[in-house]
């Protein structure tokens, strides 16, 4: 899948956040293949979900590798994702590697968990560990990308899109 970092390169900093998909408080509730077929949708359009994409193409896609190009600061930044169905989505960056897991907690609700490895997207540095109002911002930044997916899929299943 991936060349991983040399012996002397150093690893970025890393940081999760789950969210419950359907918390008490919601009325809408989405289902898994609600779900699914959202974060799949996520994969092909990231920019119905990530207001930093303004456009995307599909480089090749075979249902289970997704590659996609998009532009970026510096010019086109690539992505190649890896679907495993009902499970995880994973998206190879350089350098930075994502994972949108799909899982149950121990009281049988359903969760979506967001993993950022070797960096996080933003204004974070790319090297060493998070502290202080740094890292509290990194929190907030990968819960916030959790809720931001959910209420998109929200509105697409209350919209009779999923």
């Amino acid at each position: 899948m991936s060349t991983p970092l040399s012996s002397t390169s150093k690893p970025g900093p890393s940081i999760s956040a789950s969210r419950l998909v359907n918390p008490p408080n919601e009325e809408t509730k989405i289902t898994l293949e609600q779900l699914w077929k959202g974060l799949e949708r996520k994969v092909r359009e990231p920019q119905l979900f990530v207001a930093a994409f303004e456009s995307c193409e599909i480089l090749s896609d075979d249902g289970h590798k997704v590659r996609i190009g998009f532009p970026g600061p510096g010019g086109p930044i690539h992505e190649t994702c890896y679907i495993y169905p009902n499970s995880m989505i994973y998206f190879e960056g350089d350098p930075i590697r994502v994972t949108n897991g799909v899982s149950y907690n121990e009281s049988g609700e359903l969760l979506l968990t967001y993993a950022f490895s070797n960096g996080i997207p933003g204004p974070f540095p790319r090297e060493g560990l998070l502290e202080g109002e740094t890292l509290q911002k990194a929190i907030q930044s990968s819960g916030g990308a959790v809720e931001g997916t959910l209420k998109q899929i929200r509105k697409m299943v209350k919209e009779g899109e999923l």
